[in-house]
């Protein structure tokens, strides 16, 4: 627009230089400054209602007329912005969902601890290296184990260590086995029926749940 403005004034006073009219050439030069400035004056205002646009979505509704030259794209970035917006939006959803599923399976998992820990029988669960994963407070009693020694402390007990590795690895011929198992309760040696049975998560088997029955 001002390089428009700036050939246009050059043509004017070099017509009016020409024509002898000085006036008439001043006057087109006053009406080409007079664009010229309200054509800067505009793109301003314009560029201020884009970046309002821009900067305040409750604006956005209105539409970009305001926005003069700058319409197609702003309308383009607002685009943009708005699904840029909404995948934030899913996102956080998403994440709050996650987390509100989360906090009931910790409930569930602490409510069914509770349940096994309440049990008379010892009761034990190995995953698919045999390594203890949980063991009820009877179990605990039972086998002197503690929070430290669980991963290794089937091989103090062969015989159950035994019976776990068996049912894990023979599954297709059975889920479930059964032994007598001799265990020292209150220094005195017990005899206890334990049952060993394949755990699954869907058609893969996730380890081996073992009870003990006197």
């Amino acid at each position: 627009a001002l390089a428009s403005a700036a050939v246009t004034v050059a043509t004017a006073v070099m017509a009016g230089f020409v024509t002898g009219s000085v006036l008439a050439a001043a006057f087109v030069v006053l009406g080409c400054g007079l664009s010229a400035a309200l054509t800067c004056h505009s793109i301003r205002r314009h560029a201020q209602a884009a970046e309002a646009l821009l900067r305040r979505p409750e604006l956005r509704s209105r539409g970009s007329r305001s926005t003069g030259i700058f319409g197609s794209g702003v309308q383009e970035f607002i685009a943009r912005i708005e699904n840029l917006e909404r995948e934030a939006e899913e996102s956080t959803l998403q994440r709050t969902s996650l987390e509100a599923r989360s906090r009931v399976r910790q409930r569930e998992v602490r409510q069914l601890e509770a349940a096994l820990n309440a049990l008379d029988e010892p009761l034990l669960i190995t995953d698919t290296k045999d390594t203890v994963r949980f063991c009820n407070a009877a179990a605990k009693r039972l086998l002197a184990f503690d929070a430290e020694d669980e991963a290794a402390s089937l091989e103090r007990f062969p015989e159950l260590q035994r019976l776990i590795a068996e049912t894990r690895t023979r599954n297709e011929a059975t889920d479930s086995r059964n032994a007598e198992l001799e265990f020292d309760a209150d220094d005195e040696p017990a005899l206890y029926r334990a049952t060993a049975v394949n755990i699954y998560a869907g058609d893969s088997a996730t380890g081996v749940v073992a009870i003990l029955r006197d």
